[in-house]
């Protein structure tokens, strides 16, 4: 236009937050407030209610209002049986608002009360009846009212875009050989195309989806099924461990701003899932079957059932070991957003080894912060980041050291395994090398005993035994804390195996190759 200057045009062609991307959420739709049941309302509001309303407050907290919100919060945490937080409820409708927090009565349950039955809240579970709402509109806390909000987030709305575009790219299947461009989407292959030449060559730093054309190339599982099959059979749901019958009952309805993610690779049922399908063949090469020999395995724990309902998920992290990992919905859909490994997620914070992860405390919170926005930018900038949806049968390949959040658009059933293909195999020597209070996976009793079969064998030094201390327990050392010789040994099965760490060869070469040989220094009085 006539009269604008050069600094104003290059303003002028600069997206705004809002328009930047076409997947971005609008702030009309993030800021969405909900009706809490119990009539509980933001804290801002309370500089817009009547003074009456504030002194029925004060009324109601007594000596407590000159308490900040998590003080109180904390104070009633350290009530340990439903008896006690029944009786703050009590009190007034303060301390009702309060002690009704579904948080407070899940740690109760941790602590060892227990119920057969879920029926939509962890209090009224424990209390094993219905409760009926009362109003405590006078309560105005961001602390209470959040957490619901969070547990009511709408994902189909905040993401329709992503799942309108994923839907029309469903289908849209390409050939490994073809020439596939970076750009946000994942790309959908061709299973029977994919090789494993091209994987090493061409895809093995990289999110891709492999599909197939046989109908029956996975399993037909859902919870249903799974439910009739193994209804009594007990799953690992993070911090409990439910029949699958209870978890079914809870992924139906809850409300916890986080649900429970069913992750299990230990189960009897396991032993028999992992029966009934085969891992595609180009994600076969793994090198951390090196782990298995005499008929005895100590392999790290890599095969898992996932099972969530929707808003369910995981936030924003590696995977163990600096694996790569496949991972394939058998019904639902999951939302993926993957960042580069050199690239920390917007919203996420590490330390410098990445031993120290901080972020929001839930996805619902991730979004609505308006970090989903800030990675569409980065995305934009970086070209290598990768935002997309697995339905059913797709089966997404996750690059080694790759962030990557999960939302479970639906109550969704998938089956996840971790590998190591030979291309990767020095950076997995590396993290077992230098970041040996990062390893899990692995089980000390199972290890040890592992190692003193292969000594008795002649394969390894007895000396490794030494390193493992007194062993009383075999939970999985990333838990424990408790680090074990795992680098020596892999080094050793791989030497085994006819494999050898380009590290040690390089140091050999550079040894034997200087021209003036070994040099000893030899000191005679």
């Amino acid at each position: 236009m006539p009269g604008q200057t050069e600094e104003s045009r290059k303003r002028q062609k600069t997206p705004t937050a809002g328009t930047f991307h076409p997947y971005a959420i609008p702030a009309s739709l993030s800021l969405q407030v909900v009706s809490h049941p119990l009539k509980i309302r933001p804290a801002g509001n309370l500089l817009l209610a009547r003074k009456e309303t504030e002194e029925k407050l004060h009324m109601s907290m007594g000596d407590f209002y000159r308490f900040p919100e998590q003080l109180i919060m904390d104070i009633l945490g350290l009530l340990d049986s439903a008896a006690d937080l029944g009786h703050m409820m009590c009190v007034s409708r303060f301390f009702y608002a309060f002690a009704s927090s579904d948080e407070l009565w899940k740690q109760v349950y941790l602590r060892g009360e227990r119920f057969d039955r879920w029926l939509g809240s962890w209090k009224e579970s424990i209390l094993r009846c219905k409760q009926s709402a009362i109003d405590c509109s006078i309560v105005h806390s961001d602390l209470l009212f959040v957490p619901y909000q969070n547990s009511q987030v709408d994902y189909s709305r905040l993401f329709e875009k992503i799942i309108i575009t994923e839907n029309k790219r469903r289908h849209q299947v390409m050939p490994a050989s073809a020439s596939i461009p970076y750009d946000l989407s994942i790309p959908r292959l061709d299973e029977n195309t994919m090789t494993a030449l091209l994987f090493s060559q061409r895809f093995h730093d990289r999110p891709f989806i492999l599909k197939s054309t046989d109908p029956a190339r996975w399993p037909a599982w859902t919870l249903d099924t799974l439910r009739a099959r193994f209804p009594n059979t007990t799953f690992r749901q993070e911090c409990v461990q439910w029949p699958l019958k209870l978890y079914a009952e809870y992924c139906a309805s809850n409300q916890d701003e986080s649900p429970l993610y069913l992750f299990d690779c230990n189960s009897e049922a396991m032993k028999q899932l992992k029966t009934e399908f085969v891992r595609p063949g180009v994600f076969s090469e793994d090198m951390f079957d090196v782990f298995t020999r005499h008929g005895y395995s100590c392999r790290p724990d890599h095969t898992w059932l996932i099972v969530g309902p929707h808003r369910s998920g995981s936030t924003f992290h590696k995977d163990p070991n600096s694996t790569s990992a496949w991972n394939t919905v058998l019904d639902g859909s999951k939302l993926w957003i993957m960042l580069p490994p050199d690239v920390t997620p917007p919203g996420v914070h590490t330390n410098e080894d990445e031993s120290e992860v901080t972020s929001p405390l839930g996805l619902a919170e991730w979004v609505l912060s308006g970090f989903f926005n800030d990675t569409l930018k980065v995305a934009r900038a970086e070209q290598r980041c990768a935002i997309g949806i697995t339905f059913p049968g797709e089966c997404l390949h996750v690059p080694a050291g790759w962030w990557h959040m999960v939302i479970n658009l639906e109550d969704t059933v998938a089956l996840t395994a971790n590998f190591v293909p030979e291309c990767k195999l020095e950076e997995v020597a590396r993290f077992f090398r230098k970041k040996q209070d990062q390893v899990s996976g692995f089980h000390p009793a199972t290890v040890l005993e592992f190692v003193r079969r292969c000594v008795a064998a002649g394969e390894m030094d007895g000396g490794l035994l030494q390193k493992f201390g007194e062993v009383d327990s075999n939970d999985d050392i990333g838990e424990l804390d408790v680090q074990l010789p795992i680098y020596e040994i892999f080094e050793r099965l791989l030497q085994l195996n006819g494999k050898q760490l380009k590290q040690h060869r390089s140091l050999w070469k550079s040894l034997t190759q200087q021209s003036t040989g070994f040099r000893f220094a030899i000191d005679i009085e």
